[in-house]
């Protein structure tokens, strides 16, 4: 409630044309860095403790060849994997839970555009690229 009423107060004080520029500028500039990622050869364990050791919810797939093979996020973990293990968690590829067709878009987008976007296709998380 706290963070609420400062953020509300910190909005009266903005102008509308301070509102505007803040609300349409690159989503780039608001990404988190760096980009953590893990290799396609690694287990669900692995990727846990990825996402523990950074304090963050999703990984970026990659291959050796630096191609992107996925987000997995930690709620697909939790329903995709620990809804129903088939294999142990030191040998179930991170990558098979992944979405293999994640929401890319470009760094130029307008953050309420990204927003809009990630709404309308039903995404928790989008990859922004250059």
């Amino acid at each position: 409630m706290k963070v609420t009423i400062e953020r509300l107060n910190n909005l009266e004080k903005m102008t509308t044309r301070m509102m505007t520029l803040s609300a349409y500028q690159s989503v780039g500039s608001c990404m988190r860095a760096p980009l953590i990622t893990l290799h396609n050869s690694k287990s669900v364990t692995d990727a846990g403790k990825l996402m523990q050791e950074h304090n963050i919810g999703a990984l970026v797939i990659m291959n050796r060849k630096h191609v992107l093979k996925g987000l997995l996020t930690a709620k697909h973990l939790a329903q995709k994997y620990l809804s129903n293990p088939t294999e142990s968690p030191d040998t179930a590829l991170a990558e098979n839970y992944a979405n293999p067709a994640p929401l890319l878009l470009p760094q130029e987008y307008p953050p309420v555009e990204t927003l809009s976007e990630m709404l309308r296709r039903g995404e928790e998380y989008a990859l922004i690229t250059r």
